[in-house]
């Protein structure tokens, strides 16, 4: 995703009108963290807003980029280390071939004995190579990750030339076919098909009766070698045409009146936190609520997928070097990453998102380090999402929350948190951020809770400073436990100390 710096001006200064109609939205007041004087969080535990899954977690797997880092081509295997680390996270989706590189791969060059398997120029920054981590290693890779798949469909072509409606379609009825194949041999079946990756934006900027076209014939081949396969496409966070006279909002509308039939669910991509070309997460989180607001009053449920979700440096759209791509997992990319994932759980439409991306530091967004004697490292914004993944309960429960200050990169909020809770009303946790460098006090108060309600422990990643990153040392960052403590205030309500620059999951128990 390169969107110019001008798109992203304009998109930021449409932002209050654009969101002004919705201000009453239920959407809207939920992702909302309001000023006041303390930082504070007021949860029900009589009231279950939603429940979250396991593939509330998600990868953005860029197939190219994992080959050049993950893979060993001597072994013809993912490096060890890689599959144990994924296998914290039981149930999360493996978006695959990843985002742009998914418009420009034929499926029949990822499959069968590699040696085989046809080279071919994928990326304009590389030259032609070999599609050794392919679509049969990708499913060994779920299934050894205990994972759920994810395929997104090309609807372009080659890189070097488009292909077109009815060769895409046939295209993907065989591939749809060949998995099936691969099901029944025990491998992972497909949770959702994806229509293609940015398509309305970027190089490409398809118009909306275009993309549904495409997308219709690509989706009927599937569904005809796949039945029951469940479709998602991409809506505009920002407004990608804006030179044609497209907003956001009225580009979203007619694909989704165009694909209807479908009865799709929505993708959106946020790549926020990095001033002045990436909005806060402020703003994403509004346009997500606009497409929600809009698809329910056309009838829709309005579920959403996050499936690219990361942090972005300042200055990263023009010409990046590589000096930048710390910033892109370090302390302040995990903490952004961590506030996102707790304000989507106050979404109950919002059903997983999806990190950027799973490669190791060779790319930008890495997930993991590498080292010169074989260990692969946890980035630090691995460890946030393990944090949160290790600690999470299946329903979300009814909040309000306040907050006392502004935050970095523009955030209106030091403090964002969530509260869970198992089925039996024995467990809750408390996820929180703390976007300051300085330690902050959240009072946190738990209502109707059944019994007394006592802390366990906690459980936090956090640095004085907010580059700290372990791209050179893998013990820079780690999780720590009681640096995010509670104290018992009064009936129901705690005192909790969160450490400065931190992600931190807070963990209680109920006996009655």
């Amino acid at each position: 995703m390169r969107p110019e710096r001008l798109i992203w001006l304009l998109a930021s200064a449409l932002l209050l009108s654009v969101n002004s109609a919705h201000a009453a939205s239920q959407c809207k007041s939920a992702i909302t963290v309001a000023r006041a004087s303390a930082n504070r969080i007021e949860a029900d535990a009589s009231i279950v807003t939603r429940a979250l899954q396991s593939t509330y977690f998600g990868f953005n797997l860029e197939w190219l980029e994992f080959q050049m880092g993950l893979w060993d081509r001597t072994t013809q295997r993912v490096k060890p280390g890689v599959v144990e680390i994924f296998r914290e996270f039981p149930g999360a989706v493996y978006r695959f071939p990843g985002g742009t590189n998914s418009n420009h791969i034929d499926w029949r060059d990822a499959v069968g004995p590699v040696a085989s398997r046809e080279p071919r120029r994928q990326v304009t920054w590389h030259a032609p190579l070999r599609a050794e981590f392919g679509v049969d290693e990708y499913l060994r890779f779920v299934k050894d990750v205990k994972g759920q798949a994810w395929y997104v469909a090309n609807l372009y072509g080659s890189l070097d030339k488009p292909a077109s409606p009815a060769g895409l379609a046939a295209n993907a009825g065989q591939l749809a076919a060949y998995l099936k194949k691969r099901e029944n041999e025990g491998f992972s079946n497909f949770l959702r098909w994806e229509l293609g990756n940015e398509l309305d934006r970027a190089q490409y900027k398809w118009p909306p009766e275009k993309l549904a076209d495409t997308a219709l014939q690509v989706a009927a081949a599937i569904e005809q070698k796949a039945p029951g396969a469940k479709f998602v496409h991409l809506q505009q966070e920002y407004p990608a045409q804006a030179a044609t006279g497209f907003t956001a909002n009225r580009y979203n509308k007619e694909l989704q009146a165009l694909l209807a039939t479908l009865k799709p669910e929505f993708a959106m991509h946020f790549y926020f936190d990095g001033p002045p070309d990436a909005p806060p997460a402020d703003y994403f989180l509004k346009q997500l609520c606009q497409v929600v607001d809009s698809a329910k009053t056309e009838g829709s449920p309005g579920r959403v997928w996050v499936t690219e979700l990361g942090r972005v440096p300042n200055a990263f759209w023009a010409k990046t070097p590589k000096e930048l791509w710390p910033a892109t997992a370090n302390l302040q990319a995990a903490i952004s990453i961590a506030d996102m994932l707790i304000a989507l759980t106050q979404v109950p439409e919002v059903q997983g998102a999806f990190i950027h991306s799973l490669v190791s530091s060779s790319s930008p967004w890495p997930l993991v380090h590498p080292r010169s004697n074989g260990a692969i490292d946890p980035s630090v914004t691995l460890l946030g999402m393990k944090v949160l993944r290790q600690s999470m309960l299946p329903h979300v429960l009814a909040n309000k929350q306040v907050s006392s200050e502004n935050g970095t990169l523009g955030a209106s909020y030091l403090v964002r948190s969530a509260v869970l809770a198992d089925a039996t009303q024995e467990n809750f946790t408390l996820w929180a951020i703390n976007r300051s460098p300085a330690p902050q006090l959240l009072e946190f108060q738990l209502k109707n809770a059944k019994g007394v309600v006592r802390y366990q422990r906690g459980e936090s990643i956090s640095d004085e400073q907010l580059n700290a990153s372990n791209y050179l040392i893998g013990s820079r960052v780690v999780i720590a436990n009681n640096q995010a403590s509670a104290a018992l205030a009064s009936k129901g309500k705690w005192a909790i100390n969160l450490p400065p620059n931190s992600v931190s999951a807070l963990r209680f128990i109920s006996v009655k």
